[in-house]
């Protein structure tokens, strides 16, 4: 019916076909694609809202079963107060920074600064070979306070650069087991890296 994805599900798709996976859209309220479980292997929420009691059921079957979820922010703090699926207690604010500089070029060069980043908590598989600070920089805008439940284990969490507010240091990726699965929340939209329009256009003529 014309329904094109989000932005985010495109860059989530294509972080997907890279590790190997085939990729299927469907509307958050449709639920799991009709096709055979073991075909689909993990399911992805870019953003979570509200959620039908079906497709909670659903989730939780697939994940139970030995399936993955993989949930990005934003999250809505009520979404999912019907099932336990999510290694979540709350969801209690949302932090997006952002500045418009009028050098030209610090919007780029310089945007790690006024910007959060990401920092290990320990070491794990999922983290294996990803650049941090110093040596790689993650720049994040936009982002959402977590507190985790007891089942939840925080593997990374974000760091504040000096002379940003708010200062937030919470969990940044929690992951949990579910059954025979696996649950991992990024606090953080997947397009947090994506430039905003007037950054880009505003400029055009300057570059």
């Amino acid at each position: 019916d014309g329904w094109v994805p989000t932005p985010a599900a495109g860059f989530l798709s294509e972080y997907l076909a890279a590790a190997g996976f085939k990729p299927i859209f469907v509307r958050d309220r449709d639920g799991l694609p009709a096709e055979p479980a073991a075909a689909t292997a993990l399911v992805a929420c870019v953003g979570l809202r509200a959620l039908p009691a079906t497709v909670w059921r659903q989730l939780e079957d697939h994940v139970r079963a030995g399936g993955g979820l993989v949930v990005c922010g934003p999250i809505t703090p009520t979404a999912f107060e019907g099932t336990d699926l999510l290694p979540l207690r709350e969801v209690s604010s949302s932090v997006a920074v952002g500045a418009a500089p009028r050098d030209c070029t610090r919007e780029f060069l310089g945007a790690w600064s006024r910007r959060y980043q990401l920092e290990p908590l320990e070491e794990h598989p999922v983290l294996s070979g990803l650049p941090f600070l110093p040596t790689g920089r993650q720049d994040i805008g936009v982002l959402q306070i977590l507190e985790p439940t007891p089942a939840g284990r925080a593997i990374l969490r974000y760091q504040t650069p000096a002379g940003l507010q708010p200062a937030v240091s919470t969990p940044a990726l929690v992951l949990a087991a579910y059954g025979a699965g696996r649950v991992a929340v990024l606090a953080s939209p997947v397009d947090w890296g994506m430039p905003s329009n007037w950054c880009l256009w505003n400029r055009l003529g300057e570059y």
